[in-house]
């Protein structure tokens, strides 16, 4: 009610009541937030993304993690995208400038501002940098916006530039002063509880140009061990290493760029701690559709995707194909489309697991499912009376997201997931789940809940493979 300007938000809640959110789409992006600490005092947070070379960006659950870690006890994300831009005027300028790198290439014509200004005299003012910033800007912890303490250094026009590359907002239009106050950040006591630091886990940073892949592993370790996929494909043999092997390249044929292609880097440290990167690259001509039922379903990229590189396949029916995307994936159905997707040579594969229900398994699925069940990728269902595999059941989506897990390198991050029904996950999925949320392969409804249990559209299933493909 004292509210005297607000803008609203897309992004959703990061940080409220101190807690970290969770339930965040996937994907990494350009992001800007806004965060609120325990005694008032405002952070504006801005990174760039969708740059080769420069920046990726932050999925939503690194960012609510970094708005904690400034203290924050609530944080929105604004949006994502192009528009993601932070201006001001520097000390000694009158000229507003871009400070940082916008996925769009410049300031957008069309979009929404949080502009803030001060009517104060100048004292004591901040030094101007000697050089342009060269990255990404965000609020310090040590330089803070307090928009309700007495002033302690002020400066006009209407922003000031850090010597940390940090521009601080000075004011709000007309009613509400805003000051810059250099003061020492507050007693973690005042603010949220800031996470526990977290192991070193690996960072990749990759990118594909003319015919060249090239990824650089970012970790503490002497070594790691990097290998590269395309299509599901192992070229590992084909990479040129640096000698530690933190640094790869790959040559790809010359028609590469005809096609489609999802290219999967995996690295292991020295330390065992793991990280996986993924890159995409489009044709010209998108994607082929052959299924007559999926021309306008939100999973048309991933079905056309996976059907292109023979991982799912539909059924013909009066000369028409069709993938039937709402139908419930039964567990003999994924545990063909794993087999297809990891390559498997089924001949190499003859014994066949000694389920309960062995004789009704169909002739399709047996040799895919006996592969499966020796790689461990895939188990059967305890009763009492022994273990079934219950090939025409839905697989439910606890069961798909740890069975997918299960083709990832060991000592992937896996941090504790925070879904309104984790209770309801299965133990024995659970450290499946958290590591996929983790790396922004599954984030859960907009209800926040994962609904471990629910049967499994194959859209659903075929979308969730293509996240960690």
């Amino acid at each position: 009610k004292d509210a005297e300007y607000a803008i609203g938000c897309i992004g959703g809640r990061l940080v409220e009541n101190g807690n970290i959110c969770s339930g965040f789409e996937a994907g990494s992006a350009p992001r800007t937030a806004v965060g609120i600490k325990a005694d008032g005092q405002v952070v504006f947070y801005t990174i760039d993304g969708r740059q080769q070379g420069y920046s990726h960006g932050v999925t939503l659950d690194t960012l609510a993690w970094r708005m904690a870690e400034l203290g924050c006890v609530d944080a929105v994300n604004l949006d994502g995208g192009g528009s993601t831009v932070i201006a001001g005027i520097y000390p000694g300028s009158s000229t507003l400038s871009v400070i940082n790198s916008p996925s769009d290439g410049s300031l957008r014509k069309s979009a929404n501002y949080i502009f803030l200004r001060t009517k104060s005299a100048a004292s004591n003012p901040v030094p101007i940098p000697e050089t342009t910033p060269t990255v990404i800007p965000t609020i310090s912890p040590d330089m803070l916006v307090n928009p309700t303490a007495e002033p302690e250094l002020t400066h006009e026009p209407e922003a000031a530039q850090q010597p940390d590359n940090t521009v601080l907002p000075t004011g709000t239009p007309e009613t509400v002063k805003i000051d810059i106050s250099e003061t020492a950040a507050p007693d973690a006591s005042e603010t949220a509880a800031i996470p526990p630091e977290e192991p070193d886990y690996p960072e990749i940073k990759a990118e594909y140009s003319d015919h060249l892949i090239t990824a650089s592993v970012i970790t503490s370790s002497d070594t790691a061990d990097v290998s590269l996929f395309t299509d599901g494909i192992d070229c590992t043999d084909k990479l040129s290493k640096s000698d530690s092997g933190k640094i790869i390249t790959y040559k790809t044929d010359d028609d590469f760029d005809v096609y489609t292609h999802r290219i999967k880097i995996t690295a292991t440290a020295s330390d065992g701690r793991s990280a996986v990167e993924y890159i995409t690259t489009r044709c010209e001509q998108g994607y082929k559709n052959i299924f007559i039922d999926t021309s306008n379903h939100w999973a048309l990229e991933y079905i056309s995707y996976m059907s292109d590189k023979g991982i799912v396949h539909g059924d013909g029916t009066g000369g028409k194909i069709f993938f039937r995307p709402q139908n419930n994936m039964t567990r003999a159905e994924f545990a063909v489309m794993m087999s297809n997707s990891m390559h498997t040579d089924t001949a190499e594969f003859n014994d066949i697991p000694d389920f309960e229900d062995i004789d009704s398994i169909p002739s399709w699925a047996i040799e895919h499912i006996a592969a499966m069940y020796s790689k461990g990728i895939i188990n059967g269902r305890n009763s009492e009376t022994g273990i079934y595999f219950d090939p025409d059941a839905p697989i439910t989506r606890a069961e798909a997201m740890t069975i997918i897990s299960r083709t990832l390198p060991d000592g992937m991050k896996a941090r504790e997931s925070n879904f309104a029904d984790s209770e309801e996950i299965p133990v024995w999925a659970v450290e499946s789940i958290n590591k996929l949320v983790c790396m922004g392969a599954v984030s859960g409804y907009t209800d926040n809940t994962i609904m471990p249990n629910k049967k499994i559209t194959r859209a659903e299933g075929v979308k969730l493979l293509y996240e960690v493909y």
